[in-house]
């Protein structure tokens, strides 16, 4: 995504800090858990991605709404 729009500002969040080194510049990345009730980096947001993670998400439902408020 942030290669297809470099005019875009990319957050991605992880567990762990598993990311490749080379991350194209206009991506950040954090430690940080979706499952919490406030995400600490940023308050708008057009577009939010779970890849493959409906199935352990602990409340599937919480997260999605904390999605949508933004």
């Amino acid at each position: 995504m942030a290669e297809q729009h470099p005019e875009a500002t990319v957050v991605g969040t992880d567990l762990s800090a598993i990311q490749p080194r080379w991350l194209p510049v206009n991506v950040r990345m954090y430690v940080d858990d979706c499952e919490e009730p406030d995400w600490l980096h940023g308050e708008e947001y057009d577009l939010v991605h779970f890849r493959g993670m409906a199935g352990i998400l602990k409340d599937l439902d919480s997260v999605l709404q904390t999605a949508y408020r933004f």
